[in-house]
């Protein structure tokens, strides 16, 4: 059985966000890429679409981790966009003149949704949001999760191992009713969740 890998984690390094800006228009795209310039020193603009058929590649290649997205465009809407990435590793912050969308865009898990003509203020309220969602991760209590987590699965590990030099056939687990006896050629997959 293969063992379980823990990924190396730099925690600490301070990194800029990589943004992508997609809207039909251009204007308001310069307004936002000042705007961001201005009050958002650690956002950087890695790539510009003016639509669906632009921005799709363009996430695809440049990887982004947060999207400013209009949400009505030339060749469709930022949801018809948004549609072709059912498990998103990016953020969304809706930027548009339409109010009646809110709803649907926090269906679609957005982050913020901005009207235009955007607001500094509120820009700089959203992109505390994007740090935050990034860092929770990190915080002293996630820290302490993350690092009982590969506690735990060294100890997994080394109880295999030792399993499987000895001859075992089986080994004991605790369980909330008690102890529970599982053959090793069974395990596929084996993960601790607290104690």
């Amino acid at each position: 059985m293969p063992h379980l890998e823990i990924l190396p984690l730099n925690i600490f390094a301070a990194k800029m966000i990589r943004t992508a800006l997609i809207d039909d228009e251009r204007d308001a795209r310069q307004a936002l890429r000042l705007l961001l310039d201005k009050h958002c020193p650690d956002v950087e603009v890695i790539g510009e679409a003016t639509g669906i058929t632009e921005a799709a590649p363009l996430i695809r290649q440049q990887k982004p981790e947060l999207l400013f997205l209009d949400i009505s465009m030339q060749d469709g809407t930022g949801f018809d966009l948004l549609d072709q990435f059912p498990d998103p590793a990016f953020r969304v912050i809706f930027t548009t003149a339409f109010d009646n969308f809110a709803i649907k865009a926090f269906r679609y898990n957005a982050l913020d949704y901005l009207l235009k003509p955007i607001d500094p203020n509120e820009l700089v309220m959203a992109i505390a949001k994007v740090k935050k969602k990034q860092t929770a991760n990190f915080s002293p209590k996630g820290q302490e999760g993350l690092l009982r987590r590969v506690h735990l699965t060294k100890k997994i590990n080394g109880l295999l191992d030792v399993a499987r030099s000895r001859e075992f056939k089986k080994i004991a687990l605790s369980s909330r009713g008690g102890l529970v006896f599982l053959k090793l050629d069974e395990i596929v997959h084996l993960e601790a969740d607290g104690n």
